[in-house]
């Protein structure tokens, strides 16, 4: 009987129904060792004193609170906001993340029979689509530990202050990721608005606590035409958003320093980030880098700023160590001119470095390559650099955003959908042209 209770066979407890022998051999085996959870304890004033006698080993487990993981509960919050007035008027063909519908005009709009006047809103429609989206500081939101990755797109459109922004940030405590797609509004001068907005945000350090930093200033061309209309305010607009007192290229170089990733298009060029700071210092964390360099024209033209291409391979070999995908890029106001030279790391002595553009690589790429080849050479013997060549080809480039499609960088400088939606914008925009395919755009 013995050999039966250690075998445990299926079933084998049932024999203690049916023979009397078998229940004491049974019992001693079945309350040698008790498993018990907590409702199981009350329970246990229920054993006789003859099965008690039985009981050598007791495994008692106490259930816990359940509670959340903090690595796992990683969500991602969108925030926009639109007024439905904003497509029934002048702005037909702007995107708003939602289906516009359809709206109506009537005869002092610029819209008839699906075709956009030539002449620009006014400017007092700009400044209602532009202004503040929350006048009033926000104070005491309840915090959101779930969040960690905020998204702010090009279709809010309104502008964020920085008390709207410190009460976002002061909510969000664990965010380590943040995209924002801001407007350049120059109607206010040099004060609060587009570069100026990533002035406040780097300069009040509630971009610290991040590890991946993406900024888009869109350069609003539709405003600069309605503004092109009141030569009154020529003067202002020549301030620009890049005063002296309100550029964020300093505090964004700082904020970098910590950051696994940072991608920044128009409120800085990489000319300014790279001569900014301390010639000591190191990107540690970084592994990814997009920025905007006036210094690439595929048309060869002269450099914009004192600072030399050549010194990239020298900051990316000796102050950037993790550092595995670099973009800078270039694009005209039209976009009709777009280039690209992108750096890939493939390991530590081989990387990859493209130049993709509408035109030829200037003849300062020549001199690029090969200082860029030495000196992995002398860092890392056995460095092996691929060069690779590639023309824009096909049908013409319809803007920023056809022009950011085609240059295809490997580093995300705007959100996908942004990017979709600003070719579908100019594509409206430029639907009563005579003589034009939109067939690329669709």
């Amino acid at each position: 009987m013995d050999e039966v209770v250690r075998q445990k066979h299926r079933g084998w407890a049932s024999c203690a129904a049916v023979n009397r022998d078998w229940q004491a051999v049974i019992a001693r085996a079945n309350f040698r060792r008790l498993n018990l959870k907590q409702d199981d304890v009350d329970r246990l004033n229920e054993m006789t004193s003859r099965h008690r006698s039985y009981v050598q080993y007791i495994y008692f487990h106490i259930d816990l609170p359940r509670y959340s993981c903090l690595s796992c509960c990683q969500l991602t919050l969108e925030i926009a906001a639109s007024s439905s007035s904003d497509t029934e008027h002048w702005f037909k063909h702007f995107q708003f993340g939602y289906d516009n519908g359809e709206a109506g005009g009537g005869r002092q709009h610029p819209w008839q029979y699906g075709k956009r006047a030539r002449r620009p809103p006014p400017l007092m429609a700009f400044m209602r689509l532009f202004r503040p989206a929350c006048g009033t500081p926000i104070q005491h939101l309840p915090a959101v530990l779930a969040v960690t990755e905020l998204i702010i797109r090009r279709p809010l459109r309104r502008r964020i202050n920085a008390s709207v922004w410190q009460g976002i940030f002061a909510s969000l405590p664990r965010l380590t990721r943040l995209t924002y797609e801001m407007w350049r509004n120059q109607l206010e001068g040099d004060c609060d608005t587009g570069s100026t907005e990533t002035y406040m945000l780097v300069q009040q350090g509630i971009l610290n606590q991040l590890e991946s930093l993406t900024l888009f200033e869109d350069p609003n061309d539709a405003l600069m035409a309605a503004v092109a209309e009141h030569p009154g305010l020529q003067p202002i607009i020549s301030m620009g958003v890049y005063g002296l007192n309100h550029s964020p290229v300093r505090g964004l170089f700082m904020t970098s320093l910590s950051l696994r990733h940072l991608s920044v298009s128009f409120s800085v060029t990489a000319e300014d980030f790279f001569t900014v700071g301390p010639v000591n210092y190191a990107w540690w964390f970084l592994r990814s880098l997009a920025l905007r360099s006036c210094s690439l024209t595929s048309n060869g033209a002269a450099p914009c700023s004192g600072w030399n291409l050549t010194s990239l391979p020298s900051i990316v070999f000796t102050r950037m160590p993790v550092l595995e995908t670099l973009a800078l890029w270039w694009s005209t106001g039209d976009g009709r001119d777009a280039c690209a030279l992108i750096y890939e790391r493939k390991s530590r002595n081989m990387g990859t470095l493209t130049w993709r553009g509408t035109g030829r690589p200037p003849q300062w790429f020549g001199k690029l390559v090969t200082h860029w080849a030495t000196l992995g050479a002398q860092m890392w013997p056995g460095y092996f650099l691929s060069v690779s060549v590639e023309k824009i080809n096909g049908s013409r480039i319809y803007g920023l955003g056809d022009a950011l499609h085609k240059l295809r960088l490997p580093v995300e400088v705007i959100n996908p959908m942004s990017l979709r939606q600003m070719r579908q914008e100019k594509a409206l925009e430029i639907l009563s042209t005579p003589g034009v395919s939109l067939s690329h755009l669709v």
